[in-house]
């Protein structure tokens, strides 16, 4: 995992890094996940990576700057369909 941050008191989302993708998830209070994006094209993912590992900023930082990463579009950022909770 690279990390987490909460958006409230109940649900949270963290960046998971998956061999040569990074996995956007929502999770909630009960530690059910769902997935919200993949990220796969590889200077996206060592961006997000790197901003995850920078002390100032986090993951939150990465996640201000997936729509910049991202463009916007959804070519080089997969969305998934929502899923049911799996728990871990």
């Amino acid at each position: 995992m690279l990390g987490r941050t909460a958006i409230d008191g109940r649900h949270s989302i963290s960046l998971v890094r998956c061999g040569s993708r990074v996995l956007v998830l929502g999770v909630d209070a009960t530690g059910g996940f769902s997935p919200l994006a993949e990220i796969s094209e590889p200077d996206e993912v060592n961006l997000l990576v790197d901003l995850c590992r920078l002390p100032s900023g986090g993951v939150a930082a990465a996640l201000g700057e997936l729509p910049q990463v991202v463009g916007g579009r959804v070519s080089s950022a997969t969305e998934l369909e929502p899923a049911e909770s799996v728990h871990a």
